[in-house]
């Protein structure tokens, strides 16, 4: 039976924060490191103030590599989701339906690979 305000719910909490803390410290460097890429392209306009060209070549990079973060978090998200679907068939020996999403989910990793390099590369 579970206590939803009794302290029983807490177990295991350790655990959980002992990788997830862990976890969501290298996804923010991560992601700080995405933008960290865009000033430091853009380090040049900082120094020299004087060239239009530079300033639209900032506004393109800043806007791309946004992109890129977003690209990345919606792809990121969708294979922990597709992660867990996948765990819970494989938990309750539905091995079948797990392979056709396994199936699936390489499928899909594949043409993230495809659409990202059509999209970013050209």
């Amino acid at each position: 039976m579970w206590l939803p305000w009794s302290r029983s719910t807490l177990d295991g909490l350790g655990v959980f924060l002992e990788y997830s803390i862990p976890n969501a410290i290298m996804d923010g460097f991560f992601l700080f490191s995405l933008e960290l890429i865009v000033c430091v392209s853009g380090y040049g306009i900082l120094i020299n103030n004087t060239q239009n060209v530079q300033k639209r070549d900032f506004s393109g990079i800043t806007v791309s590599m946004n992109i890129m973060s977003v690209v990345l978090i919606i792809s990121t998200a969708m294979s922990f989701t597709i992660s867990a679907v996948i765990g819970n068939f494989q938990s309750t020996n539905k091995s079948t339906i797990s392979k056709k999403y396994t199936k699936y989910a390489v499928g899909y990793g594949l043409l993230l690979v495809i659409l990202t390099i059509v999209l970013f590369y050209n």
